[in-house]
């Protein structure tokens, strides 16, 4: 958690915890807009991630992926 105590009752209050850590004492505010960037790229990163299938990557025929990869999933 960090220093600010309101935000330890939060988190504790939503039974959640903390999955940013940036150790800042003054100007929260700022790890809030790091933290909205930071989910707003994983979203957009998911939503425009390609399948093997779509991508046409090979499937491995041998080794640790054998069996395990389909290409006609798309």
């Amino acid at each position: 958690y960090y220093e600010e105590p309101i935000h330890k009752m939060q988190m504790q209050k939503l039974k959640m915890n903390a999955f940013l850590h940036y150790d800042f004492t003054e100007a929260e505010g700022f790890g809030s807009a790091l933290g909205l960037s930071l989910l707003d790229a994983a979203i957009d990163m998911l939503n425009q991630m390609k399948t093997f299938g779509t991508a046409d990557v090979d499937v491995a025929i041998d080794g640790a992926g054998s069996g395990r990869q389909r290409k006609e999933i798309k």
